[in-house]
């Protein structure tokens, strides 16, 4: 069953991991420039926008547009129907199915930008990590119904838990990469003015 779109269609990880290594230390830019001023300056609003415009567009290219329209309506609200049927538990893990199983990190590939820039954005609300869980676990419910609704893809709890997993992995390498960063500058020996 085709669902839509593939890693050999939409690309590979020499083009996604690459991308998302870019978004990360963009990501990573941004707040260290946030932390540095005190505040977003105009330019890191504009371009932090920007990314997060660009993010959007591409999703919505990759989860509506550029699929193919299903005859009907369907849905599988069995959590981890697809981890089942993609991989073999049995004497250690092997791949049964490749196409699933690129579905199934594709999700959690998509969503690793939303982790990442979402905190930005939200930075000056009471809990930034709280509201990208929120604002991903939203978008991803209404890219399902919306998915069923237009015969776009199959609506399924699955699809939700590798986004919301995609955006714990976002939010994990920010906050890694914001602790690195920190312990870096804190040991660079501080010059005289």
């Amino acid at each position: 069953m085709d669902r839509g779109w593939d890693l050999a269609k939409s690309g590979s990880l020499y083009v996604i991991l690459p991308v998302l290594a870019l978004v990360y230390g963009l990501a990573l830019y941004l707040d260290r420039s946030e932390r540095k001023n005190g505040r977003k300056t105009p330019e890191t609003r504009i371009f932090l926008a920007a990314m997060l415009v660009v993010y959007l567009l591409v999703y919505i290219w990759l989860t509506f547009i550029h699929r193919l329209s299903l005859t009907e309506r369907s849905s599988m609200l069995g959590l981890f129907w697809s981890y089942r049927e993609a991989f073999s538990f049995e004497g250690g893990l092997h791949v049964v199915r490749l196409g699933l199983a690129r579905q199934i990190l594709l999700n959690i590939l998509v969503y690793i930008p939303a982790g990442l820039l979402l905190p930005l954005a939200f930075r000056r609300t009471g809990h930034p990590w709280l509201w990208t869980a929120a604002a991903c676990a939203a978008l991803s419910a209404l890219t399902e119904g919306l998915q069923y609704l237009t015969l776009r893809g199959l609506c399924e709890l699955d699809d939700l838990f590798n986004n919301m997993l995609g955006c714990a992995i976002g939010i994990g390498l920010l906050a890694g990469g914001r602790a690195i960063l920190h312990r870096l500058e804190r040991r660079r020996p501080r010059t005289a003015e």
